[in-house]
């Protein structure tokens, strides 16, 4: 009976241990397929198709290496290879929207876009939030020739993904012949998304368009983002005119009749929408500010104090673009008043036009008189080009050296006006 029961636990352990062995055997074999496969579906290693294939009849029930193969057959056009191994990922794994994508791609590659569009739509089941599947399905139901349903699945993408939105507007664009509808029903529920629209436009040449969808707009959501300058830009390139009275309207700048705007700085220039009113940037040789020191007439004027420092050179850094007619003859005035001003060439104001290299006309310069306001006055004819005018201070000295030029200069009271034709 002791011997029989020795035996009996002689041989449970033995029972036990073969299958602790098996297990670890197993466990061994899955950490090993799985390494092998994973290196095998890494889209960063480099793996042929004989590899692959290989590997899938090792591993047949494994969907990432049946979908890696049916990638790279799809690649090379191999499609009746490339769906039967998409549809065997497709089958090992039903809920991985992924596959699905993969197998619409083949299907329609074959010709098969019924077929693909309802692989999308199961797709889009699975993962309603994924930007990628209604962006696959949109494209689809449009080349079908769905716009409608198209275009509710590019808005669906465009609201998740507004980096979509200029891609979209083009393919609709082409897509529809220019149908304004198609494109204004993607870009409807998002400030920046009609912002976008409106410049989209203006490319377009719908520039009674763009101007309505930019209006539309709250004035605050104008200001807001750093599309409505974008938009003012583009449209100033194609309509300087009417881009300067919108930019009065979303600014609440009431001297609209003026040829210069805000000409005695009287005004708060708005940072971030200074299109139309005084840009003012930076300089290593001066520095430039509004300021209620002085002023000529009003409370306000413009301070350049010069640092002295090196040849002085200040070439549009502080400007107002002007709209005016091509033809036309006018005359700009304006006044500055020099203190402690040491320099060999005083500042001037100047005129030119942005795509022409010389100036069309400049004042005479400021000179190095504290004895009150001087009066800067220049006549000229706008040249016939399709290039926006600018004013300017500038100061560029005739030598390639000269002395460093120190003291402050006040600007005020800058005006223009048409005086008529170009005889």
């Amino acid at each position: 009976m002791v011997l029989e029961l020795r035996i009996n636990k002689l041989a449970a352990k033995s029972v036990a241990a073969t299958v602790l062995f098996a297990a670890c055997a197993l466990l061994v074999f899955e950490i090993v397929s799985q390494s092998i496969i994973g290196a095998l579906t890494d889209e960063r290693v480099q793996a042929s198709r004989d590899v692959l294939a290989a590997a899938a009849n090792q591993f047949p029930d494994s969907s990432r290496l049946h979908a890696r193969l049916a990638r790279i057959a799809h690649q090379q056009s191999d499609l009746p290879f490339a769906e039967s191994h998409a549809l065997r990922a497709v089958q090992l794994s039903p809920f991985n929207y992924n596959y699905l994508l993969l197998l619409a791609s083949i299907e329609e590659s074959s010709g098969k876009a019924q077929s693909a569009e309802q692989l999308l739509k199961r797709a889009l089941e699975l993962a309603p939030n994924k930007t990628d599947v209604r962006w696959q399905l949109a494209n689809l139901l449009l080349r079908r020739g769905n716009i409608d349903e198209a275009l509710e699945q590019f808005q669906s993408a465009c609201d998740r993904d507004l980096r979509l939105l200029p891609l979209t507007l083009n393919l609709l664009w082409r897509a529809t012949n220019g149908n304004f509808d198609a494109v204004d029903a993607v870009a409807c529920c998002d400030t920046k998304a009609r912002l976008a629209l409106a410049s989209f436009l203006v490319k377009q040449s719908e520039i009674e368009k763009a101007m309505s969808v930019f209006n539309q707009l709250d004035k605050a959501a104008r200001l807001a983002r750093p599309e409505g300058p974008a938009f003012l830009n583009a449209l100033a390139s194609c309509d300087l005119t009417r881009a300067r009275a919108l930019w009065a309207n979303t600014v609440n700048c009431e001297d609209t009749h003026a040829l210069i705007l805000n000409g005695g700085f009287e005004r708060d220039i708005a940072k971030e929408f200074p299109q139309f009113d005084w840009i003012i940037g930076q300089s290593d040789y001066a520095s430039f500010k509004v300021t209620a020191e002085e002023a000529r007439t009003g409370s306000r004027s413009l301070k350049v104090t010069f640092a002295g420092r090196d040849t002085t050179l200040i070439d549009g850094e502080v400007k107002q673009f002007i709209a005016v007619r091509a033809g036309a003859r006018y005359r700009l005035d304006c006044y500055a008043k020099a203190s402690s001003l040491a320099t060999t060439e005083g500042p001037v104001i100047a005129v030119r036009a942005v795509a022409m290299a010389d100036w069309i006309a400049t004042t005479k310069q400021v000179e190095a008189d504290s004895s009150g306001w001087q009066h800067l006055s220049i006549e000229f004819t706008v040249p016939k080009t399709d290039s926006p005018l600018y004013i300017t201070i500038r100061r560029k000295p005739r030598f390639s050296y000269d002395e460093p030029m120190r003291g402050t200069v006040l600007f005020d009271d800058f005006a223009l006006t048409e005086i008529g034709d170009a005889r």
